[in-house]
């Protein structure tokens, strides 16, 4: 008896570690951010002297669950004067390769980027300068749910079905951008999906080609076309592709409101009549280029020189 009373507890907590183990994995998919990126505490400091050189740090953080650090993924400096603050690369800082989020790490992967330059003596007695910091890099969203497909939605019997179509809200996906709300319309052999998508981040989204990311460098410009567009990648029923239906698209892109943020797009699944009811997994995959920005206020002092 006391064997058996060992074997079930150990049972039972082998049940709790999995179910645990379980939720780790699942809720690794949260939050709204890709990249985040802070100066580091007096790096630069407030005041430099005209005499010191220049030293800026910036902590780079990927806390969403698509690795980083492809070519055009880069962090750049700007909105000082290059004349009176000097030396600093035009093209940016690579960001170096950085996992994402997962089941086995669930915080993610961080560094730090440094930018030395110099200082141009000046003549008055301060000058205060700006230093923006942009962050352009490629990200996707994964989105997966379940999802009710009913082949014949206007059949009655007495036979219970085993769900019913409903539209399902969806939170964050570990990734600026997130599908919001799958809304589920079924009709006879097809059921519809109008899948609504958000800009959940603090920064701007644009259209995943080499060409815009290498826009993104704030000395150069992104178009009107570009700004606000997301790649629609792909869109699984139960692991079959129905991009092929998805509608309205953009050189395969969508494009969000500039004031809700918001867009959406329309996709069919074609099912066989007659068929019953069923759950099925549904994945929308998304593609996009995207930036950040922060800023610090820093003051060029001068130094006297008797």
């Amino acid at each position: 008896m006391k064997r058996i009373l060992i074997l079930a507890l150990l049972f039972v907590i082998a049940c709790q570690q999995g179910n645990q183990q379980g939720q780790v994995a699942e809720a690794f998919r949260t939050g709204s951010e890709g990249v985040r990126t802070n100066f580091v505490a007096t790096a630069p400091p407030d005041k430099i002297f005209d005499t010191e050189s220049f030293f800026a740090a910036i902590d780079v953080e990927n806390l969403g669950a698509f690795n980083i650090g492809a070519p055009g993924d880069r962090v750049y400096l700007s909105g000082f004067d290059p004349r009176i603050i000097t030396g600093i690369p035009a093209g940016g800082i690579q960001i170096p390769l950085l996992e994402g989020k997962n089941q086995f790490n669930p915080r993610g992967s961080q560094t730090q980027l440094t930018f030395t330059g110099g200082i141009t003596r000046i003549t008055g007695d301060f000058v205060p300068q700006p230093i923006q910091a942009t962050t352009c890099y490629k990200y996707q969203t994964q989105a997966t749910t379940t999802t009710c497909i009913d082949p014949d939605p206007r059949s009655t019997g007495v036979r219970p079905k085993v769900c019913t179509p409903t539209n399902v809200a969806l939170g964050t996906q570990a990734a600026p951008v997130a599908v919001s709300t799958i809304e589920v319309q079924p009709q006879p052999g097809k059921t519809t999906f109008r899948i609504i998508v958000n800009n959940a981040g603090n920064g701007e989204a644009f259209r995943n080609t080499p060409q815009t990311m290498s826009k993104c460098d704030p000395q150069q410009k992104l178009a009107f076309d570009e700004i606000g567009y997301v790649e629609v990648t792909d869109v699984k029923v139960g692991g079959t592709s129905i991009k092929p239906s998805c509608r309205p698209l953009d050189r395969q892109h969508i494009r969000l409101d500039s004031t809700s943020k918001t867009g959406q797009f329309v996709c069919d699944f074609t099912t066989g009549p007659g068929t019953a009811p069923f759950v099925s997994p549904i994945t929308v995959t998304l593609t996009y280029g995207y930036r950040n920005t922060i800023q610090k206020q820093v003051t060029i002092v001068k130094t006297d020189v008797n």
